[in-house]
C-alpha cells in the first residue's frame, strides 16, 4: 500500500516540476525578449590576453547599420555572473539599447584568468566594433565591485563613452574626470559602512558625507552631496547626480525605482526618447518565471528520488522509525543548540577558512568564498555533533540503537543510495541545460542560480565535493536523532528541521538589514561578506533539509540525503561565483 502511495505521489511530483519548470521557462522566455521584440545571444569574447570573456547580448529588433541604436556594457558585482544585471539589461533593451552583460573575470562562465579591468575594457572595446550601435550613445552601468571597473572604462577616451551608472558602490573619479555619471546607492544599503578614509560614512544615511562622492562632485569634504540636484553640465561631460532609492545593496539590482532612475539618466544624457515610460517594467514576470523553474527543479528532484526507490525495494522503508521518545528537556537543549552554533564565530570562521583552504592550494581550493563558507559549516557541523552527543549521553532513557540503525549501511544498500543521487543529480543537470538550449534563460531565485559547468569548475567541483558530503552526513546525522520524536508528523518533521537549518544565518540577516533600514547606521559592516554570500545559498540550505528529511522517512538512513545533498550543494556552490585570482 505505501509503495503504490510513493509511486504516485512522486510520479504527481515528477509532473509537477516538469511542467512548472516548462511554463517558467516559457514565460520567462517571452518576457525578457519582449515579445520577439528583443534577441539574446550568448557571447564569447577573447581578451588581449587570450581569455575568454562570456556575456549575453540583449539586441532590439531592428538594429542595423542603416539604424544603429545605443549600447550598453552592464557589469556586475562580486560573486555573481551577468544575470545578476538581467533587470536593467531587459528594460533598457526594450527601450532600444543594445546591452552586453557579462561574467567579469573569475566568475561565472568567463575564464579564470586576468583581464584588464575584469574583462570590461575588451568587451567595450568589442562594443565599438558592431556597426549597429550607435558609438556616440555608449553608456555603461556597474554593480558593486562591476561599478569600480566601469568607471574606468568610461573614463578611458578611447570608448567616448557619455553615460555611466554606479549602482550601490561609490565613484572612483576625480571632479575633472570628464563622466557623465550617476551614484544610485539605496537608502538602506548595508554594504555602507567605515572603509578606507571614508570614515565618515557609518551608513547608508550618512552616505550624502562620503569623501568618495565629494571628490567626484567637486564639494568640500564633510559637505553633503544633494540628492536629485545636477552638478556639473551635459555641456563641459562632467554632469553628476546622486540618488538614494529605497533598497539595499542587493536588492537595488530588483528595485522599480533605481531602474527608473538610470532609464532616465542614460536617456536625459543621451538624448534618447523613449516611447514607454521607465515607470513602465516588466522584469519581475520574468523572476517569477526564473523562481519557478527553480522550484521546478526541486520537485523533479524529489519526484525522481521517490520512483526509483521503488525500482529498488530493499531501499524502501516501510515504517519509519523515530528518535526521541518524547520531547524533554534534551531534546529542546540539542534543537536549541542547533538553532544558536551556526551563529558562533561565523565571521571570523568564514576569514579563517578562506585563509586555510586558499593557503593550502589556490588552483585546488579555487573558489575563495566557499573556503569560507564550507569551513564556517564543518566547524558548525562538528560543535553541534559534540553538543548533540553529550546531550544524549546525560539522558540516561535515550536509546543509542536508533542512532546505529540510522547510519548502518551495507555496501549493497549504499551502493544504491548513491546511484539514486547521481541519476536524480543528471536529471536536475539535464533541465538546467535544457533551459538554457531553449530559451537562454537562467535558473534563478533572487540571488541564487544555477548553472552548467565549464570544465576547469567542473575539476573544482570534485575537490569541494568530499567537504560538502562530510557535511551533509554530520549535520544529517545530528538532525536526525536529535530533531525526531515517537508519534511527530511529517510536517513537524520538515518544519524543524528546515527551521535549524537557516535560522543562524536567516536571523543574521535580518539584524544585518534591520540595522540599516531602521538606524542609517551599520553597526555590523564586517559581517558583509560572510552574509553577502550566504544570500546565495539559503535556498540551497532551506531545500536540502527537505531533502534530508523525505530521504530520511523513505529509507530510515542518512545516507540517500548526504549523498544527493553534497552533490546538489557542490553543483550549486561550485558552477558560479568568484574564484582566486591566479597569476
Amino acid at each position: 500500500m505505501k509503495a503504490l502511495s510513493l509511486k504516485k505521489s512522486s510520479r504527481c511530483l515528477l509532473i509537477i516540476g516538469v511542467l512548472l519548470a516548462l511554463a517558467g521557462l516559457v514565460i520567462a522566455t517571452v518576457n525578457q525578449s519582449d515579445f520577439g521584440k528583443v534577441q539574446i545571444k550568448q557571447l564569447s569574447i577573447v581578451s588581449d590576453e587570450g581569455n575568454v570573456i562570456k556575456a549575453v547580448m540583449y539586441l532590439p529588433k531592428g538594429a542595423s547599420k542603416e539604424a544603429p541604436v545605443p549600447g550598453v556594457l552592464a557589469v556586475h558585482g562580486g560573486n555573481s555572473s551577468c544575470y545578476a544585471m538581467a533587470n536593467y539589461a531587459q528594460e533598457f533593451a526594450r527601450r532600444g539599447y543594445a546591452v552586453i552583460s557579462i561574467d567579469q573575470s573569475f566568475n561565472g562562465q568567463s575564464d579564470r584568468a586576468q583581464n584588464d579591468f575584469l574583462g570590461s575594457e575588451c568587451v567595450m572595446e568589442y562594443m565599438t566594433t558592431l556597426e549597429f550601435i550607435d558609438q556616440d550613445k555608449l553608456c555603461t552601468i556597474g554593480h558593486s565591485a562591476g561599478g569600480d571597473v566601469t568607471n574606468m572604462v568610461a573614463a578611458n577616451p578611447q570608448f567616448q563613452v557619455n553615460a555611466c551608472v554606479n549602482l550601490g558602490v561609490g565613484p572612483t573619479v576625480a571632479a575633472d574626470t570628464r563622466i557623465n555619471l550617476a551614484v544610485i546607492i539605496g537608502n538602506a544599503d548595508e554594504n555602507t559602512g567605515p572603509r578606507g578614509n571614508d570614515t565618515a560614512v557609518k551608513g547608508p544615511a550618512y552616505y550624502a558625507y562620503s569623501a568618495a562622492l565629494a571628490n567626484a562632485f567637486g564639494v568640500e569634504p564633510g559637505t553633503p552631496v544633494a540628492t536629485g540636484t545636477p552638478y556639473g553640465s551635459l555641456e563641459n561631460h562632467d554632469l553628476r547626480v546622486f540618488h538614494q532609492p529605497k533598497c539595499g545593496h542587493l536588492g537595488i539590482l530588483f528595485s522599480s525605482e533605481a531602474i527608473a532612475l538610470a532609464l532616465d539618466f542614460a536617456g536625459d544624457t543621451l538624448g534618447v526618447p523613449y516611447h514607454i515610460p521607465v515607470t513602465n517594467q516588466t522584469w519581475l514576470i520574468r523572476e517569477f518565471a526564473t523562481a519557478a523553474i527553480y522550484a521546478g527543479l526541486f520537485l523533479l528532484v524529489f519526484g525522481a528520488m521517490g520512483l526509483m526507490l521503488l525500482g529498488r525495494k530493499e531501499l524502501l522503508l516501510e515504517t519509519p522509525a523515530q528518535g526521541h521518545a518524547k520531547p524533554d528537556l534534551s531534546y529542546w537543549a540539542g534543537l536549541g543548540i542547533m538553532c544558536l552554533a551556526p551563529a558562533l564565530g561565523i565571521q571570523s570562521l568564514y576569514m579563517k577558512g578562506k585563509a586555510i583552504f586558499t593557503g593550502i592550494s589556490k588552483s585546488l581550493f579555487a573558489m575563495e568564498h566557499i573556503n569560507g563558507v564550507i569551513f564556517w559549516m564543518l566547524c558548525t557541523a562538528f560543535i553541534i555533533l559534540a553538543a548533540n552527543l553529550v546531550i544524549k549521553k546525560l539522558d540516561k532513557n535515550y536509546d543509542w540503537s536508533f542512532d546505529r540503525g540510522i547510519i548502518t549501511s551495507d555496501k549493497r544498500s549504499t551502493l544504491g543510495y548513491l546511484w539514486i543521487a547521481v541519476c536524480v543529480s543528471l536529471a536536475a543537470y539535464l533541465v538546467v541545460y535544457l533551459t538554457g538550449f531553449f530559451g537562454d534563460v537562467c535558473v534563478r531565485l533572487y540571488n541564487t542560480e544555477i548553472h552548467l559547468f565549464t570544465p576547469f569548475r567542473f575539476q573544482t567541483f570534485w575537490v569541494y565535493l568530499p567537504l560538502y558530503l562530510l557535511y551533509y552526513a554530520i549535520i544529517g546525522y545530528v538532525q536526525t536523532s536529535g530533531l525526531l520524536c515517537e508519534g511527530q508528523s511529517p510536517l513537524s518533521q520538515y518544519l524543524r528541521t528546515t527551521l535549524v537549518s537557516v535560522i543562524a544565518p536567516a536571523v543574521m540577516l535580518v539584524i544585518w538589514y534591520g540595522t540599516c533600514g531602521t538606524s542609517g547606521i551599520n553597526y555590523l559592516f564586517q559581517w558583509r561578506f560572510v552574509l553577502g554570500v550566504l544570500m546565495n545559498f539559503l535556498p540551497g540550505m532551506a531545500i536540502g533539509s527537505v531533502i534530508q528529511v523525505y530521504a530520511y522517512r523513505r529509507t530510515g538512513k542518512i545516507w540517500l540525503g548526504a549523498f544527493i545533498n553534497s552533490i546538489l550543494f557542490s553543483w550549486m556552490a561550485t558552477s558560479i561565483g568568484v574564484m582566486v585570482p591566479v597569476a
